[in-house]
């Protein structure tokens, strides 16, 4: 039986990767032509990722779509305590703008894999403030495809950003969503604030805060170390531990 979850389980994790694969190369092959049809709009995306200069929260995604050609992918080591035990989850967060107007967000851990896209309704002039729509698909092990939709926003510059997303599940009948804050200490230092809820039918809210530190090395790798507990009654931990190598990529 064993066995046959672990297959199961890398048979999911594998497909994953393979979407996530699929769709890099088949949307940066179109976000190039379409690059090549208006330099002015190039010219404008790259003015916004010269102006995004503070790195994502932890968990909660950004409120815009990131520029085409930069990408993002979190680690995520957690080290959870339940009752005085303890055991270790490990997730990973790919995200990428496909066009100019459209982010995807692809998230997988042991639990589930959510695949996102999200689309910039309205942004302001620099790229980093806005607020998008957008419809996630969460598969969880052994169960239903749970599709949800929602909106996300973001307030930054180049001190402080505020972001934030809230989503309900067509097939659950949940609500889940998370706000967060970015702080910039120094050029290489950053504090974060999360705070993450979901509310599942018949159910009490339950939800964690979180906090920790960005560490900047370079333009391409950040380290974050964070701590989250539960704040309400209804809790699956009593502490969770997380050590999270971030790389950005792309221009």
């Amino acid at each position: 039986m064993k066995n046959k979850e672990s297959l199961s389980k890398g048979f999911r994790h594998s497909s994953i990767i393979f979407l996530i694969v699929l769709f890099f190369n088949i949307f940066s092959a179109s976000a190039q032509n379409i690059g090549t049809m208006s330099s002015d709009s190039s010219s404008r995306q790259k003015h916004s990722m010269s102006n995004m200069t503070l790195p994502m929260p932890f968990f909660t995604h950004m409120g815009m779509p990131m520029p085409v050609g930069r990408y993002s992918l979190r680690f995520s080591t957690l080290l959870t305590q339940v009752n005085g035990t303890s055991y270790v989850d490990f997730g990973v967060q790919f995200e990428t703008g496909l066009t100019n107007y459209i982010g995807f967000l692809a998230r997988l851990d042991e639990s589930k894999t959510e695949i996102m896209l999200n689309v910039a309704a309205i942004r302001s002039k620099n790229g980093m403030s806005g607020f998008s729509p957008l419809i996630e698909f969460e598969i969880a092990t052994h169960e239903s495809v749970n599709v949800q939709t929602g909106f996300s926003t973001t307030l930054s510059n180049s001190l402080i950003a505020f972001h934030q997303v809230i989503h309900y599940g067509l097939q659950e009948k949940n609500f889940e969503g998370s706000v967060a804050l970015v702080y910039k200490v120094s050029k290489r230092i950053f504090l974060i604030s999360e705070f993450l809820g979901e509310k599942k039918q018949d159910e009490l809210l339950n939800a964690t805060l979180l906090g920790g530190v960005k560490f900047q090395f370079n333009n391409h790798f950040l380290l974050a170390v964070g701590v989250q507990f539960p704040v309400t009654k209804n809790q699956d931990y009593t502490s969770q531990y997380i050590l999270q190598p971030d790389l950005e990529l792309g221009n």
